[in-house]
């Protein structure tokens, strides 16, 4: 098969089109024009088995960067994201590791900016742990380094401890759900309030992703003690300790 004519794509100067049959709906791939230049795709040259293979990738190519560049420009996305998003497109794997390289190289993919603007934006937006923030960003395919580095540079830069947060969390939860609690239609005695309202503001932190000694510091700051439960006394049992048959 030979190559009728080669002409750059008006709308993008980086590409050109190679036609390989006459009229309109004729076989035509579109191709990074340095593609074109390093393999002599130039007008009258007859292409062997192995030009139209060559030929086939570059313009798969220009598919599978089109299609990553629109996601892209949707929503930041992780290498991981775009490599599995191409993967389930049905991509060549050579394909999509050339892509890959491109896109890093134009900075339209970078896990580490990513995961430092997500870990900012996370941390401003409301009092969350620092493990639960690395956790959101392993999930969109950040490598798990990156992430806590991520993370634990973002909390240093937010100037508020891993404890200030928890107390702040702690505060607006114990106060809204005090409030609810005190409700005259949901009105109750002081100690099923108390033991409701901890349990309530325990599980806010849980979810927040603070570990458990950090919620307990917080609940103690806020809440202060937490009252000791006494037993239940043994109706078989005399104050004296000795069996009341006895």
């Amino acid at each position: 098969m030979q190559i009728l004519a080669v002409k750059p794509v008006r709308a993008d100067r980086t590409l050109c089109t190679v036609r390989l049959e006459p009229g309109r709906d004729g076989l035509c791939y579109r191709v990074p024009v340095a593609d074109a230049a390093a393999h002599g795709w130039v007008a009258g040259r007859v292409l062997s088995e192995a030009d139209l293979r060559e030929l086939a990738s570059s313009h798969q190519y220009v598919i599978a960067r089109s299609t990553a560049v629109r996601w892209i420009n949707r929503t930041a996305l992780t290498r991981a994201v775009v490599e599995k998003r191409c993967a389930d497109k049905g991509f060549a794997a050579v394909t999509v590791k050339r892509l890959l390289a491109d896109l890093e190289r134009m900075g339209l993919l970078n896990d580490a900016a990513l995961a430092a603007n997500f870990a900012e934006a996370g941390l401003r937006r409301r009092p969350v742990g620092e493990a639960l923030i690395a956790e959101r960003l392993v999930r969109r395919g950040v490598e798990a380094e990156v992430a806590e580095g991520a993370t634990r540079h973002a909390a240093q830069a937010d100037g508020r401890s891993e404890l200030d947060r928890a107390v702040e969390l702690a505060e607006r939860t114990a106060g809204k759900q005090n409030r609810l609690l005190q409700r005259p239609r949901t009105a109750r005695p002081p100690a099923v309030v108390d033991r409701t309202l901890r349990r309530r503001v325990a599980g806010a932190l849980a979810r927040a992703g603070f570990d458990e000694v950090v919620a307990a510091e917080a609940m103690e700051k806020v809440l202060g003690p937490e009252p000791e439960v006494e037993p239940e006394a043994d109706p078989g049992v005399e104050p004296d300790g000795y069996g009341a048959d006895e």
